[in-house]
C-alpha cells in the first residue's frame, strides 16, 4: 500500500505543482486590473478564472503532499 501511495501522491503533487507554475506565469491577467477597485476584482473574467485555477492547483498539491505523508506512517 505504501508504494502505491508514494507513486500516486508523488505524481499528483508534481503534476499539480507544474500546473500551478503554469497558472502563475501564463494565466494571470495583465495590466487591465488597474481599472477595477479591489472589492470588485473577482468580477473580472480573467482574474476569476485565474483564482479558480490557482486555488484548484493548490488544493491538488496539498492532497498530493498529504498522500506522501500518509505513506510515511
Amino acid at each position: 500500500m505504501r508504494p502505491l501511495l508514494c507513486i500516486f501522491g508523488g505524481l499528483l503533487f508534481l503534476s499539480a505543482f507544474s500546473a500551478h507554475v503554469y497558472v502563475r506565469w501564463q494565466m494571470r491577467p495583465g495590466e487591465d486590473l488597474e481599472d477595477y477597485a479591489p472589492e470588485f476584482e473577482e468580477q473580472h473574467r480573467g482574474y476569476a478564472s485565474y483564482l479558480k485555477w490557482y486555488r484548484m492547483t493548490l488544493c491538488l498539491a496539498s492532497a498530493g503532499a498529504l498522500l506522501l505523508f500518509l505513506a510515511l506512517l
